[in-house]
């Protein structure tokens, strides 16, 4: 009965989620195959279950020419993130920036009005660097999600890029990590799950116009 509930709960979710508004896409001109483009991120970003080469930045750059500078960062949470990211744009000039964090701030629990404001501050920085700017959705680590294996997107991440007007990545963790044969444990991928993330995040960005 326990698993059932669990079963009609992860179901009523999707259904729920399904039936919000999608967030106006913010539009950019193509960015040159010499740009440069900052990944900050946490484990997902840095590549943890696979090899450094294995990691999406790796395989994102592969997909366009771009230089991806990856800062992934394993364990790291929103918080810090904003002062890394600070520190980093302030020592060097990105073309892009592509932020996913939040999963840890989930997974330790903390307020999730914290995580909100510091992903919009997150936002807001880099949008004041760079007008490319886009935000990866991760999604909320729920026992439902990984019992009928369809994790969704915390929903905070398209209020937070709607209000940020920035662009949204969503869909690219949460199909990876719903599908067993693409990661090495709970939270991470493997080498194969890492490069559908890229695909998806290149398929994103190009009807974005970035690429």
């Amino acid at each position: 009965m326990h698993r059932r509930q669990l079963l009609l709960s992860a179901a009523a979710g999707l259904a729920l989620a399904a039936c919000k508004p999608v967030p106006r896409d913010p539009r950019q001109p193509p960015l040159p195959r010499t740009a440069r483009v900052l990944a900050l991120g946490d484990s997902l970003t840095a590549g943890v279950g696979a090899d450094a080469a294995a990691a999406w930045p790796a395989v994102l750059a592969s997909l366009t020419g771009w230089e991806l500078v990856n800062e992934g960062r394993s364990g790291d949470t929103t918080a810090g993130g904003l002062e890394r990211l600070r520190e980093l744009l302030a020592g060097a000039r990105f073309d892009a920036v592509i932020v996913g964090l939040g999963g840890n701030d989930m997974l330790r629990r903390l307020p999730e009005r914290d995580t909100i404001a510091n992903l919009e501050t997150l936002a807001a920085a880099a949008k004041a660097h760079t007008a490319h700017t886009a935000l990866i959705a991760t999604p909320r680590p729920t026992l439902a999600g990984r019992l009928v294996g369809s994790l969704s997107d915390a929903e905070f991440y398209a209020e937070v890029a709607e209000r940020s007007g920035v662009a949204l990545i969503p869909g690219a963790y949460a199909e990876v990590l719903s599908r067993p044969e693409l990661r090495s444990d709970e939270i991470h991928a493997n080498a194969a799950g890492y490069a559908q993330v890229a695909r998806a995040i290149h398929a994103r960005l190009a009807k974005l116009g970035w690429v």
